[in-house]
């Protein structure tokens, strides 16, 4: 059997440009997604199609289809980008409200005028997140509603945004725990469920973008008292 050498010019790239190959795909496949959340937080997942992510990110339509099998795949991997960029800073905020709460002495419980300054603090917290959340990334908030939409259509969506979810109330459940609520993980819920309205409403046409920090430091004291007295 005839063996040939391969020519010169048809020398396999080295690993060093093999290694510079991926890193550009992987820059360009980020950019994609990115871009991608940009329409959906604009637009809706609904419009969501290969010709508005490329011309949103700049890149030729055929990378679209190319790093990604369909527009559903897509969204589910921008998903995932979105909760990798973003959950991070969640985290971060709650251990500092956690922080503050386990340094305290156990015996805030028994005052009255403990709890209400216990209460006060995770208020100030949480009144100061969704504020300053809208304020500089009002498009984050934007696109996890549009997400949470979606996901009660798109069954492969509908996975990836109840664990989202779930990760998202896990700390309002550890934080009823502190409290002292009997039933922290119905609690959870009940706060998780109006802090995502309180986003919402303050995201709507009625709502211009701009938070009622007063009507919504009332509902929370509400619910926050309900806790701390009745467990």
């Amino acid at each position: 059997m005839d063996q040939t050498l391969p020519d010169a010019g048809e020398r396999r790239p080295g690993p060093r440009r093999q290694r510079a190959t991926r890193r550009r795909g992987e820059r360009t496949r980020q950019e994609i997604l990115d871009a991608t959340l940009r329409v959906i937080a604009r637009d809706g997942v609904r419009r969501v199609t290969h010709r508005a992510v490329a011309q949103e990110a700049g890149v030729n339509l055929s990378l679209t289809t190319y790093y990604f099998v369909d527009l559903s795949d897509m969204i589910c991997r921008a998903f995932e980008r979105f909760v990798d960029i973003g959950y991070p800073e969640v985290e971060r905020r709650w251990e500092e409200v956690f922080g503050h709460l386990e340094a305290l002495d156990p015996a805030w419980r028994d005052s009255e005028t403990s709890r209400i300054r216990v209460r006060d603090h995770v208020i100030d917290r949480m009144v100061d997140d969704i504020g300053g959340k809208l304020a500089t990334q009002p498009d984050w908030i934007a696109a996890k509603q549009h997400f949470f939409f979606e996901a009660l259509l798109d069954p492969r969506l509908a996975a990836l945004a109840e664990d989202y979810r779930r990760r998202l109330v896990a700390p309002f459940e550890r934080l009823c725990r502190i409290l002292g609520s009997a039933d922290p993980e119905l609690d959870a819920e009940l706060l998780f469920a109006n802090f995502v309205r309180f986003e919402h409403e303050a995201l709507s046409d009625s709502g211009n973008g701009r938070l009622d920090r007063e009507w919504v430091r009332r509902a929370l004291a509400r619910m926050l008292d309900w806790i701390l007295r009745h467990g």
